[in-house]
């Protein structure tokens, strides 16, 4: 099908119900499927593309996706995610479209790789102010039934699971310090090696488990904390992709906190921490719902091919190691190494590493009272954080072994 055709098509629908449309179409099959921006986008981040994308569960190399609208950095990055053969998007008003492509060779510094394209049939903008003959163009358009079908029938909105936002409700309540810290990122980097061990999955997830039941989360070893200007942590997430591969830590926990206020961006100057370097869906989010935000990683990506939107401070944004963990997980994994997924569940290599994450804070610790100095207010709210999800249940480690060896109260 001629992509040009189908996007007239699209404004088409978007003249006559001022919404922007987005639609997948397969190379072969009829599986199309259609979304419609929600009026007003709710919390930033339901555009019609990531109500698309969030549903898909498998790899879209076999599809084009086209839409009314430029994409947002989170747009593009959920699209790379999901390996979309290439977006088709207005450029120049009628007369031109683009074409983006968005695999791990495109994303290159000045952003996506994108082509401008002439439209190959001129369109006569007076008569697309006829709502009588817009009809008639969508009735005589020949495009097929079902995809008629879909773009009738769109959907809108991310998917959610109550299960996972009533596991990452749990234990924000105590997290909160405006007091001066010494080494406050360090320090918030300990907190998210603490949480990934006291959350580890020791073996990998089935392909396509069903459902969010129980209260273990299950995905990869790769947790994430969101904090204010105040030192306060105000989300945090686990990989939970075996629910949706889309659900990354840095995913759950923005999007969590942007329901939780009923907001549409995160609050100016804050700091998220991950374990591991944002993916580029996770770093255009970050960059889309975030503008200025800090970005800090334990551990580099090597599978993370050309710079992704912090990188390219998109927004204001920007990404940097952490240098506390950076000199403890660099040497364990070796130059040259891209099974970082295997490595995360390794027991032998990757588990010990954050269990020394832990242990330095537990030495930290005493070596101040030691001293007669207090424990850093961060790492104080940090131990009350975890204690209050081992409480629950969330963590994968029952309540007592091995966290109230790590963080013990004052």
């Amino acid at each position: 099908m001629d992509p040009f055709e189908i996007l007239l098509c699209l404004q088409i629908l978007k003249l006559n119900n001022n919404r922007d449309y987005a639609v997948l179409i397969p190379d072969v099959g009829s599986n199309f499927r259609a979304a419609v921006h929600p009026q007003p986008i709710p919390f930033g981040d339901e555009t019609a593309m990531a109500a698309l994308l969030h549903r898909e569960r498998d790899d879209l190399d076999r599809y084009m996706m086209i839409a009314t609208y430029e994409p947002t950095e989170m747009c593009l990055g959920l699209a790379w995610r999901a390996k979309v053969r290439a977006i088709y998007v207005p450029a120049g008003g009628w007369s031109h479209y683009a074409h983006i492509s968005v695999g791990d060779a495109d994303a290159l510094p000045g952003g996506w790789r994108r082509q401008t394209v002439p439209a190959p049939t001129a369109v006569n903008t007076q008569l697309l102010t006829s709502p009588v003959w817009r009809s008639q163009h969508l009735r005589n358009a020949g495009l097929p039934p079902e995809l008629m079908q879909a773009l009738l029938n769109p959907t809108a909105g991310r998917t959610t699971d109550g299960d996972i936002a009533r596991k990452l409700a749990h234990g924000l309540h105590s997290c909160g310090s405006a007091v001066p810290s010494p080494n406050p990122n360090d320090d918030f980097m300990k907190i998210v090696y603490a949480l990934v061990r006291l959350g580890w999955n020791d073996k990998l997830a089935e392909p396509r488990r069903p459902g969010a039941a129980g209260l273990r989360p299950f995905g990869n070893n790769i947790g994430g904390l969101i904090v204010d200007a105040n030192n306060k942590i105000i989300a945090w997430g686990l990989n939970f992709k075996q629910v949706n591969p889309t659900f990354h830590a840095e995913t759950m926990m923005i999007q969590y906190y942007l329901r939780r206020h009923n907001v549409s961006s995160l609050p100016a100057n804050c700091r998220v921490f991950t374990s591991l370097e944002c993916c580029h869906m996770c770093a255009g989010y970050i960059a889309t719902v975030g503008p200025g935000t800090q970005v800090f990683y334990a551990q580099k990506d090597p599978n993370i091919v050309g710079p992704n939107a912090l990188e390219r401070g998109v927004n204001g944004c920007h990404q940097q190691a952490g240098h506390f963990m950076q000199a403890i997980m660099g040497p364990a994994m070796g130059s040259g190494d891209r099974q970082i997924i295997d490595f995360l569940f390794d027991k032998q290599r990757s588990k010990p590493i954050f269990q020394r994450g832990m242990t330095d804070t537990r030495t930290e610790e005493k070596d101040l009272i030691k001293r007669g100095q207090i424990m850093s207010p961060v790492l104080r709210q940090g131990n009350r954080f975890l204690m209050d999800l081992q409480d629950v249940g969330i963590l994968h480690e029952s309540r007592g072994a091995p966290l109230s060896e790590v963080f013990q109260p004052l």
